[in-house]
């Protein structure tokens, strides 16, 4: 299916405006399950990793060298 099975944009814009409805609680779950983890492996958040999906790109891409 690949990108035809991602919703479109306003089912994540519908998600995060209730989602921020209750930002005061989902800061409160983040909290905990990091102080959690913590105790679990003292090097948590010592390293960063950062995970990617599939987002189109409107990018021209790298400019040559000595274009202008």
């Amino acid at each position: 299916m690949g990108e035809r099975a991602v919703p479109p944009s306003h089912v994540y814009s519908r998600f995060c405006r209730k989602l921020m409805e209750h930002i005061d609680e989902i800061e409160k779950i983040f909290t905990r399950l990091v102080d959690e983890i913590s105790k679990l492996l003292p090097d948590y958040g010592r390293i960063l990793a950062v995970d990617s999906k599939a987002i189109n790109s409107l990018s021209r891409g790298k400019k040559q060298e000595g274009a202008s």
